[in-house]
């Protein structure tokens, strides 16, 4: 998507909502979106002035991001390979979590 999904309050993470992983978000950081953190270069969150925890950095900083400003944001479904929600991959990742 265009990556304006807020960085600390919107769950683009397999993490959840980061904001939720911190005592506090910085009022420098607040209005950050997911672009602007991403577009910096590596390591991303060096640009931040929340401290994240370790898992959030290495998410964060080890995955490879992509924009594309033709696309709306949205949220993809990664329990299937192309994204979509479909009752048979729901009922799958049901039956998945019995086997934890």
């Amino acid at each position: 998507g265009l990556g304006s999904s807020s960085f600390w309050f919107t769950p683009w993470t397999t993490l959840g909502r980061l904001g939720s992983l911190v005592p506090y978000v910085d009022i420098h950081d607040l209005q950050l979106s997911v672009k602007d953190v991403l577009s910096t270069d590596n390591p991303h969150t060096q640009s931040l002035y929340t401290q994240l925890p370790l898992l959030g950095y290495d998410v964060i900083n080890n995955t490879n991001f992509k924009f594309k400003d033709s696309i709306e944001e949205a949220f993809i479904w990664t329990n299937n390979k192309n994204g979509t929600y479909t009752t048979k991959s729901g009922y799958n990742w049901l039956l998945s979590l019995g086997n934890r």
